[in-house]
């Protein structure tokens, strides 16, 4: 299991979380990413980041495309399944 900071851990415990609730309530796969991807979007305009984790995802968020951004949401649902334990990943 990769090494973390405390703040990026909390990150994907939260996001494990809200996967999951939104799994729930029968959200499709694609929905849910683009959900991540919007959250992503104000994530990279609006907050500080407070780990060197998130900063270096701000800085591919902001030199990616929309595709790419897409990409990484995904990517991020999947470590947050691997790392937090939640099997959000359907």
């Amino acid at each position: 299991m990769p090494e973390f900071s405390e703040v990026f851990r909390q990150q994907l415990t939260v996001l494990a979380d809200k996967v999951r609730t939104m799994q729930n309530m029968g959200m499709s796969r694609e929905s849910i990413t683009g959900m991540v991807t919007e959250v992503g979007d104000w994530l990279a305009a609006e907050a500080e980041p407070r780990s060197s984790e998130q900063r270096l995802l701000k800085e591919m968020w902001q030199n990616a495309t929309n595709q790419e951004q897409s990409r990484i949401a995904s990517a991020l649902i999947k470590l947050a399944d691997r790392t937090v334990g939640r099997d959000v990943v359907r």
